[in-house]
Formats: structure tokens, C-alpha cells, sequence
């Protein structure tokens, strides 16, 4: 495979003894586009499920047992602005190994199988493999809506971006979507993936940086560094346009009420820490003002948290209520909002928030998967933030800090899926 000379290539290592399993992932990078995103998905499914000499699940899953029960797959992920095909593989460190083995040769072997030798014929992929692997996405993609709380914030992101659909559209697209995608345009897209997209290798366990350039160096994912090459920003441009509401009904018990806010403050801002600190007091933990205020003293939600995406500047809420309650959690969601801008909270819940978080971060060092992924992150940094660093500005974090913080959010979209025994209607 015909790999470009320009195309940007690095190796991040996480050195760590303490794992008895070794991580690296491989991730091919290039700015979010609309129309890509099925075609990207499911060349993520091909590549996660075999190869020319690998050519079904279950000579992937045999070979994966010959290299003591490695773990191995392909999926996509959304992060910022920037689409990431991402393909992870986990195996034994050595050192647990019989005979002396050493196993990374065999294991980057098959990496560039798996990559760079598709099953491919008169270039286009297998028919057979390329129909199978697209009707599983299909029935997938169809099955999502029988979860209702998922599909609520896949619905409230699509309400929330409007216009943006690089964003706002469903990571692995529609079923129309996957339907339209040829096996012949699935190979011209696998060729521009291969050939052109920026490439960022992380790895964590028992591997050193030297030992790992040295195992790829004669094999098309060898490191190349263009010094004048620069990452475009994470962060995802918002155009603010007012609250939007949309209803669905379905046929359930529990009716899904999902707002998403903006919040413009993004991970390398100053305010960073207050807005973290703030999404968890809000709806973070059973601790939170969402849980203990709706659901416990209230008792009006079976359920009900928040979440922060900081490339996004992106603040979620979904409770599970009944339908009669719609408009009063709106409001109470609404109320507890103003209680993080007047900082109408206990003190204590402060405290005891910022060592959740505190705790949450460091246990995240035993996941070899975090570590992978916070160096993906800390790639598009222009300054990588120390761990002690981290620490000492989560500490600082104030009430008046978080106020100041919350009092620059605002609603842009509420999804009700609001459960009925009548049929699936939307009314806008």
C-alpha cells in the first residue's frame, strides 16, 4: 500500500511495569466530515473483523488465541472536531509469558495484516464479507431505538448542533446512510484512510518508546515526523441558537427528558476546572444537586445526571420521569442551574466533589485504555498539563468559581421521548 511521504506520523508511549497486559492503539486522524461518517464506521467494522489471510471472525478470534488470548477490535470515535478510526489491541506482557517469549514482533505483524491486507477483490472489498459486516451495522443502527435513553441523546445531539451535522449526525450514521456505501466506494475510502490520514500511535504497559519505534520501523506505520506540521484545535465552534424542543413519543413506562446546554468553556480554558467541578456538583454523583433534589427529596426521576464534554463545550441532562412530569423537572432542572450560579449549595458537597474527582483521576492511571487516551488528547495539547498540576487546580476550584462559570451556560435543546401507548409521533 502506497503510503505519502507527508503523512504525519507519531509514537506516544506509556511506560508502566505494573500492568500484566500491554495496550496499543493505532489512530488514524483526520477532520470530522458529514458524509464520511458511515463509510468510516464501517470500515472500522471490516478492518475490526478480518483481513486477506485472515479471512472470517473466527480465523481472527484463532489467531488472537495463538497470541495468548490478545484482544483485538476497530471503532470510531468523535473527538472535537476531529473523526478517529481507532484500532486497539491488548496482549500479555512478556515477562508473564512461557519460555522467554517475546510476543510484540508477532503482535505488530498482525496489526499490519490486519491493516494493510484487506480482503479486497478487483479493488473492492469481498462481497460476501463487505454485505455480512453491513447488514450487522444495519440491524444495529435500527436496534438503538428500543434503548430510549440513548436514543434521546442521540436525537437532543443532532437537535442541539442543528445545521452542524458533522457533529450533530450519529457517529456511525443512518441506515440509509451505511445503505448507500458501495463495497467498491468503501475501498477508494480505505485507500484515502490509509494513504492520507494523520497517524497517532499510543501505547501503555511494559513497552519502552525505543523498543516500540524499532518494531514498526520497516513497516508502513514507521514514525515520520514533519517538524512543520500542526494539529488543528480540538474545540468545536458553536453557533448559539436558542432553545429548541422536540417530543417523540413511544410505547414505555418511563419517559426520557434530555436537555443539552452550551457552556463556553473548553478543556485548556482558564475556567476549565470550575465548569468539571460544577457538571459533577450538578448531576455528577448520587451526591449531586440532580439526584438528591429531583430524585431523592423530590422523587419525581428514576434516574438523573449530567455530563460534560469540555471539546464541546457541551453540558448533557437526562433524568427518567413520568410524563406527567415533564414541565415541573424542566423546571426544577432549571432551578438547580441557578443554584450553581448563586452558589446555593452546601459547602461540604464542594469538598466532597472535588475528591470524587480527585480519586476518579488517579484510579484512572490502573486503565491501560485511559492512559492510551489521555495521550491521544494530550497530542493536540500545545501544553501537557503534569498530573500534580491537574491536582493542585481541581483544589483551587471555589463555589464562586464554579458560579462564575455556570453563569455563561445556556438550554439549546430539550428531546422528550415521552413514553404512551399511542404511536411514535413528533411534534416539533
Amino acid at each position: 500500500m502506497k503510503i505519502k511521504k507527508q503523512q504525519f506520523r507519531t509514537i506516544k508511549v506509556i511506560s508502566d511495569d505494573k500492568f500484566k497486559n500491554n495496550k496499543i492503539t493505532i489512530n488514524f486522524v483526520r477532520p470530522l466530515v458529514a458524509d464520511e461518517l458511515s463509510k468510516r464506521a464501517l470500515l472500522a467494522e471490516l478492518i475490526g473483523n478480518g483481513s486477506r489471510k485472515y479471512d472470517s471472525e473466527q480465523a481472527v478470534a484463532k489467531k488472537l488465541s495463538n497470541l495468548y488470548g490478545a484482544s483485538y477490535g476497530a471503532t470510531v470515535i468523535r473527538l472535537g472536531t476531529q473523526s478517529i478510526l481507532q484500532v486497539n489491541i491488548t496482549f500479555p506482557n512478556d515477562k508473564y509469558l512461557p519460555n522467554q517469549t517475546k510476543l510484540l514482533p508477532e503482535i505488530i505483524d498482525f496489526l499490519i495484516e490486519m491493516l494493510y491486507a484487506p480482503q479486497v477483490i478487483d479493488s473492492q472489498f469481498e462481497p460476501h464479507f463487505f454485505r455480512l459486516h453491513q447488514d450487522n451495522m444495519i440491524r444495529y443502527v435500527n436496534s438503538i431505538q428500543e434503548d430510549h435513553a440513548y436514543d434521546s441523546i442521540i436525537a437532543l445531539r443532532k437537535l442541539f448542533y442543528d445545521n452542524q451535522s458533522q457533529y450533530g449526525d450519529y457517529i456511525l450514521g443512518s441506515k440509509n446512510q451505511i445503505e448507500a456505501v458501495s463495497s467498491q466506494s468503501l475501498f477508494e475510502y480505505y485507500q484515502s484512510v490509509i494513504e492520507n490520514d494523520a497517524v497517532i500511535i499510543t501505547t501503555a504497559g511494559n513497552l519502552e518508546l525505543a523498543t516500540i519505534r524499532k518494531a514498526f520501523l520497516e513497516t508502513p506505520l514507521a514514525e515520520y515526523m514533519d517538524t512543520s506540521f500542526q494539529w488543528p484545535a480540538l474545540k468545536v465552534p458553536y453557533q448559539v441558537h436558542g432553545p429548541r424542543k422536540q417530543v417523540k413519543k413511544y410505547e414505555g413506562d418511563q419517559t426520557i427528558l434530555t436537555m443539552g446546554a452550551y457552556l463556553p468553556i473548553y478543556l485548556n480554558d482558564m475556567q476549565y476546572f470550575a465548569a468539571l467541578v460544577g457538571n459533577s456538583i450538578l448531576g455528577g454523583s448520587m451526591q449531586s444537586l440532580l439526584f438528591t433534589n429531583i430524585r431523592e427529596k423530590e422523587s419525581l426521576a428514576y434516574d438523573a445526571h449530567s455530563t460534560y464534554d469540555a471539546l464541546e463545550g457541551r453540558i448533557t441532562i437526562q433524568t427518567g420521569i413520568d410524563a406527567k412530569n415533564v414541565e415541573r423537572v424542566t423546571q426544577l432542572i432549571k432551578a438547580q442551574l441557578k443554584k450553581l450560579q448563586t452558589a446555593d449549595y452546601d459547602k461540604q458537597l464542594l469538598t466532597a466533589t472535588k475528591k470524587g474527582l480527585a480519586g476518579g483521576r488517579i484510579a484512572g492511571t490502573d486503565y491501560l485504555r485511559t492512559l492510551t487516551n489521555r495521550a491521544l488528547i494530550n497530542e493536540f495539547k500545545q501544553n501537557e498539563m503534569s498530573e500534580a498540576q491537574w491536582q493542585r487546580n481541581l483544589a483551587k476550584v471555589t463555589m464562586t468559581d464554579v458560579a462564575d462559570a455556570f453563569k455563561k451556560i445556556s438550554i439549546q435543546a430539550i428531546y422528550v421521548g415521552l413514553a404512551t401507548k399511542g404511536s411514535n409521533n413528533e411534534r416539533n
